[in-house]
């Protein structure tokens, strides 16, 4: 069942950008469709905060919540003793701090990638940061839901939301102004979401504070925050730098990289569903089935086929019943779509052994990402400086990332990790 709505979510994240976009570039027009677009992609810094911190956290309270004693996320009893409420109540701080951290650092990350919008939509950019800021804060309780083992309830709520969120969206695309549809669509509903989360995990508060389980969750939280921010800057860097150059297919560009984007995390459902179970039979075994890691595989590349078949033919008959056609709104050379389908292969085929290879291993941290961040933005800086628009650029910046994601994926290895695994 949770899988089911982990799908839902997933669909909903791809049909909100086939239905909304066409209808805020008709009623708001270029430059606020833009903006949206910019403003859209800076918010996911805040993600990038919310995923490093939730599956340390949900873990390490998951721990205490099932054995009563405190275990640190290496599983490792802890000779102190502190209760499930005084942990939760000192991550709750931290949590905090963070959010104000995530306000600052999206604000930042908007006025040096969009100066020019910076100028012009100050407050609706702030808006946007605001949001990143409360979804990061309400994260905390959102893995206290989870945790305490009601993922099938969090996973109902977060759709509940989200489809409720789309739903509003096309009704203010029709009969708002665009800092109408900003505030009530996103911060409002950005606000519900941590009132339903607080409101279910308000019980488990107290107004202790104590230092070392926040040392214990930080020193592993700083190993996936590195990894989340090489993600971030890898898949949607080129995306980024676009804002400050002239380049005619900016939101073309931008809208296949995140459909594609969402149908790889689409797929990585079965997967990331699954690992749980792989990870207890590890740890109980010291082994792992090699038919089920390789069933998940399969099923996941299936699962990504059918999907961008799905956004390639089935979006264009979505979008003819809103009177406008895939051309408008996505890349329209043919060799350019296909590279960056390869693109998203290697992002889901370098995302879904990695997280094998990090269980199997009982590490979170390569310095390969990084090295790879790296390669992939210096490769991108230098195609812009030589050719600062047309559609040769894209095609440099495309061929860049998938030469260093092909690096990448050669790293990690996953046809000799899941022939490794055989052997355990």
């Amino acid at each position: 069942m949770a899988s089911l709505y982990s799908w839902l979510i997933q669909f909903l994240g791809l049909v909100s950008l086939v239905v909304l976009l066409p209808l805020i570039r008709s009623g708001y027009g270029e430059e606020v469709y833009e903006l949206w677009l910019f403003v859209t992609l800076i918010a996911l810094v805040g993600v990038v905060f919310e995923t490093s911190l939730i599956s340390v956290v949900t873990r390490f309270l998951s721990y205490i919540d099932k054995s009563g004693k405190y275990v640190d996320v290496e599983g490792q009893l802890n000779h102190e003793c502190y209760s499930y409420n005084s942990v939760f109540a000192s991550l709750v701080i931290v949590y905090a701090v963070v959010s104000v951290v995530t306000f600052i650092t999206v604000l930042f990350f908007s006025f040096i990638f969009g100066s020019v919008f910076f100028d012009k939509y100050y407050y609706e950019i702030i808006v946007y940061s605001l949001v990143s800021s409360v979804l990061v804060f309400s994260s905390v309780f959102k893995s206290s839901l989870l945790s305490r083992g009601m993922i099938v309830f969090q996973r109902r709520v977060q759709f509940l939301v989200n489809g409720s969120r789309l739903v509003v969206s096309v009704f203010l695309v029709y009969y708002a102004f665009a800092v109408v549809y900003l505030v009530f669509n996103y911060l409002l509903f950005s606000f519900i979401e941590f009132l339903v989360y607080y409101f279910f995990s308000r019980k488990c508060l107290s107004f202790d504070f104590y230092i070392e389980p926040v040392k214990d969750v930080l020193k592993n939280v700083y190993k996936n925050f590195v990894i989340k921010v090489s993600l971030f800057f890898s898949s949607y860097s080129s995306s980024l730098l676009f804002v400050n150059y002239a380049i005619n297919d900016f939101a073309q560009f931008v809208l296949t990289l995140r459909v594609l984007m969402v149908v790889v995390s689409f797929s990585q459902v079965p997967l990331s569903v699954g690992l749980p179970d792989l990870y207890k039979k590890y740890i109980e075994t010291e082994s792992f089935n090699a038919y089920e890691v390789k069933r998940y595989f399969i099923v996941t590349f299936m699962l990504f086929l059918f999907g961008v078949f799905s956004f390639y033919y089935l979006g264009e008959i979505v979008l003819q019943f809103v009177s406008y056609s895939k051309e408008d709104y996505f890349v329209k050379d043919s060799g350019l779509f296909l590279l960056l389908v390869v693109f998203a292969f290697l992002e889901l085929l370098r995302v879904t052994s990695s997280q094998v290879y990090e269980i199997k291993n009982k590490v979170l941290f390569h310095w390969n990402y990084v090295f790879s961040t790296i390669m992939i933005l210096g490769s991108q800086i230098i195609v812009f400086e030589l050719s600062h628009e047309g559609e040769q650029t894209l095609y440099l910046v495309v061929l860049a990332q998938v030469f260093w994601m092909s690096v990448w994926v050669y790293w990690v290895n996953p046809v000799y990790l899941v022939r490794d695994i055989g052997r355990h």
